[in-house]
């Protein structure tokens, strides 16, 4: 955030008073060259208002009718309309023109549409909208002539700005949901924010207030110079233009300025405007806002609130794609996500709970957010992890009836590894009667909905012929999809079929491969077996200090030949492994 001392004072001076400056100088030769082409009488009331000979109903008079010398004084006429139309399309072309120049607009969107038809998208927008927008302005001046109270001119100046915001941003959400529209809609923060090329058509409208704010401006000005005797220093009466485009010069000066502090940009790159959006809007807007910095930490606090403002997809999306290297960010976004009501979110804290990650491990909360999410959502995972807890007792009371209940609900609502998990309780007669058939049909079940554990228990069936007729090379191949979805137990498997060459060739160097494979997954088996190639030279060379290495690992995983192996080999007790690693 911005931060009040001297310092910050000076940059801010240092970086705004340049286009400040230019801005008032444009001010300064616009003022100078519309005083030029008026006749002396207007530029006598000038100097007496200047000398605030003028009261405000007077000054308020003439400054209505120079209103109604631009755009008519039968305001309910095509004289009128079209005028106003030319005014709007040219407000837009102003507006296209800055948006598309500032190099910071650049990161808030992509300026991707021609002038030609941003004035196409003008006619469709504006030009009605600003019509009415500029017959209320004209109502507005009418009424300031008999109101004294600033407060009160306050009010009806905010009253204009809400009007004109009101009747623009209707339109706008007319034409978003009309044919003319192609793409995504837009919100109502991201256009005020300028984060949508809308943002053009929604601020062109906001020039029929520069009215009011003029008419605001300039009686305060009129009061200002009478009280300061402003014709006692300088020569009003004789040069009033000129003090006019000087005092115009330096109340442009000092308003960019003051304009200037809400858009100062801190060093997350981001301005108290952006984080007032975020803040008011939550939502889309906050996401809009979180492009526009690099700061770590800010970024993650905005698109909590995103999430908090009802998006809570991108909270869940993101806390998956930060789960491997960061997994506390994941917890925060995924508990604003729980907390906010998508139960996805819950599912995934109930995961870190029950693994201890980024959290303290607790089976009974984890037991908490599983029923949630498996009571509420139709991602089913959670009423398989629900069961899981039941079936072995963590965090709940050993129930196998209810982890079957789950299990058989998560399976018919397609959450095939629920699908698994019922086929081996079948398969063990735990909670259910032992069915060897219908523990295979679930597995295969399982596995055609891609739950490699599925492929690889139904490998083993065909393998072992339980449920099914014996079939080796139909376990082989089983074996082959499951390891190829990654479950290091089936590769380990498969494995062992090509040294032996049942149901495959007997290939022992693709053994070697198949057992790395497992070992690397933790599969004691398959460490200790790569180890017997390595010691016996089979599809690799003959390497002690591998093979040691390797019956270490299948030591330390809980492998007893692996423990046997190693203290054969090495002399050594078995607890030494733990100083081997893999090269």
């Amino acid at each position: 955030m911005l931060t009040l001392d001297f310092s910050t004072l000076e940059q801010f001076l240092q970086t705004n008073w340049g286009w400040a400056a230019g801005l008032a100088a444009s001010m300064l030769g616009l003022t100078m060259f519309a005083g030029s082409l008026l006749n002396p009488e207007r530029k006598d009331e000038i100097a007496l208002w200047l000398m605030g000979a003028q009261n405000q109903e007077n000054w308020a008079t003439s400054f209505i009718s120079l209103f109604d010398a631009v755009f008519g004084s039968r305001h309910l006429s095509w004289r009128c309309f079209l005028a106003s139309a030319v005014a709007s399309l040219l407000s837009v072309a102003v507006i296209w023109v800055l948006i598309g120049n500032f190099a910071s607009t650049g990161l808030r969107f992509e300026h991707n549409i021609s002038l030609g038809s941003a004035l196409a998208m003008g006619v469709a927008i504006n030009v009605l909208a600003d019509y009415f927008s500029l017959l209320e302005t004209r109502f507005l001046l009418a009424y300031h002539r008999r109101v004294q109270s600033a407060v009160v001119k306050l009010l009806v100046l905010c009253a204009d700005l809400a009007f004109s915001a009101g009747i623009i941003w209707l339109v706008i959400s007319l034409f978003l949901v009309s044919p003319l529209h192609q793409g995504d809609a837009e919100s109502f923060a991201e256009v005020l924010g300028v984060f949508s090329i809308y943002s053009v058509f929604f601020y062109s409208t906001f020039f029929t207030s520069i009215w009011t704010w003029a008419f605001l401006i300039s009686n305060t000005i009129m009061r200002i110079s009478s009280r300061i005797r402003l014709d006692y220093f300088l020569d009003i009466e004789n040069k009033p233009i000129r003090i006019l485009a000087y005092v115009v010069a330096l109340v442009t000066f000092l308003g960019a300025l003051v304009v200037s502090v809400p858009l100062q940009r801190s060093s997350e790159g981001l301005t108290l405007v952006d984080h007032a959006l975020c803040s008011v809007f939550k939502g889309r807007v906050c996401l809009d806002v979180a492009r526009l910095t690099d700061h770590e930490r800010s970024q993650l606090d905005l698109i909590l609130l995103a999430c908090s403002g009802g998006l809570t997809g991108e909270c869940l999306r993101r806390g998956e794609e930060t789960y491997d290297l960061e997994p506390e960010k994941t917890e925060e976004l995924w508990r604003v996500a729980c907390d906010n009501g998508d139960t996805r979110g819950c599912a995934g804290l109930g995961y870190l709970y029950e693994n201890g990650l980024a959290v303290e491990q607790n089976f009974a909360e984890a037991a908490r957010l599983y029923q949630l999410d498996c009571e509420n959502s139709d991602q089913w995972r959670s009423c398989t992890a629900l069961g899981a807890l039941f079936q072995f007792g963590e965090g709940v009371p050993e129930d196998l009836s209810e982890a079957v209940r789950l299990y058989v609900r998560a399976c018919e609502d397609g959450d095939f590894r629920g699908c698994t998990n019922l086929g081996a309780m079948y398969l063990n007669g735990d909670g259910v009667e032992d069915n060897p058939i219908e523990a295979a049909i679930l597995f295969r079940r399982g596995c055609d909905g891609g739950n490699a554990l599925g492929c690889r228990n139904l490998g083993v069936l065909y393998r072992q012929g339980i449920g099914v007729d014996q079939n080796v090379a139909k376990a082989a191949s089983l074996y082959e999809q499951a390891c190829d979805l990654g479950e290091a137990g089936a590769c380990t498997n498969l494995g062992s079929l090509f040294l032996k060459g049942l149901g495959v060739p007997e290939n022992a160097s693709e053994a070697a491969s198949l057992f790395r494979l497992g070992c690397d997954g933790g599969i004691a088996v398959g460490c200790t077996n790569l180890g017997i190639l390595f010691q016996n030279g089979l599809g690799v060379a003959v390497d002690m200090r591998q093979a040691a290495e390797f019956y270490g690992l299948g030591c330390e995983f809980g492998d007893s030949l692996g423990c046997a192996n190693f203290q054969s080999l090495t002399g050594v007790s078995p607890k030494r492994s733990f100083e081997f690693s893999l090269p």
